[in-house]
């Protein structure tokens, strides 16, 4: 039909058409793969504690669920603060998390909380689009904020980091006070 005469733009023609045909062979078979691939690679750990057992067609025990689901999320985002000030409390031992989140390291449990907020995200959208009292829809959104919220928190805690760490290394007598006062706030707050 026609002919290239460049190597280099054939080349790049081909290579464009060969992706072109792999995308229309394999678009209808990306749901499919998708839930193929979460099931064999996703384990115990990587589940909510609450909203993955419940249907979000049934609105008021999704609430419920999410409602559940967004003190748990604030209770980890706690226990991840608490773990950056390196807080030990009595209250922190007794609180009903996975085992496992809690002997993640630091980077571990902010890559946690990130999916978990995601997971909480994605279930707060489907319930939104079927809610319709209006009750409903403002508890919901209040839920959704707080986890949103406590998203920031534990983000401004993993930035400030490196921060902390000077802090509580410091040789200068005001810093690490500084440090110890903050330590404080955080284990009241907590």
């Amino acid at each position: 039909v026609f002919s290239i005469k460049d190597d280099l733009i054939g080349l790049v023609f081909f290579q464009s058409l060969v992706n072109i045909i792999g995308i229309i062979l394999f678009y209808p078979f990306l749901n499919l793969l998708g839930r193929f691939l979460e099931k064999k690679f996703r384990s115990a750990d990587d589940e909510t504690m609450f909203i993955h057992k419940v249907d979000v067609k049934e609105p008021s025990t999704a609430l419920d669920a999410l409602e559940k689901e967004t003190s748990h999320f604030i209770i980890i985002v706690c226990n991840y603060v608490m773990h950056t000030f390196d807080v030990k409390d009595k209250i922190q031992k007794e609180l009903s998390l996975n085992k496992k989140f809690l002997e993640h390291n630091i980077h571990e449990k902010y890559d946690y909380i990130k999916f978990l907020y995601g997971e909480i995200h994605n279930y707060y959208i489907q319930i939104q689009k079927i809610a319709t009292d209006r009750e409903s829809v403002e508890k919901l959104d209040r839920l959704m904020s707080s986890v949103r919220n406590a998203m920031y928190a534990a983000k401004n805690f993993k930035d400030a980091l490196p921060d902390k760490e000077q802090l509580q290394n410091s040789s200068n007598d005001i810093k690490f006070a500084f440090y110890n006062q903050s330590k404080e706030e955080v284990r009241k707050f907590c």
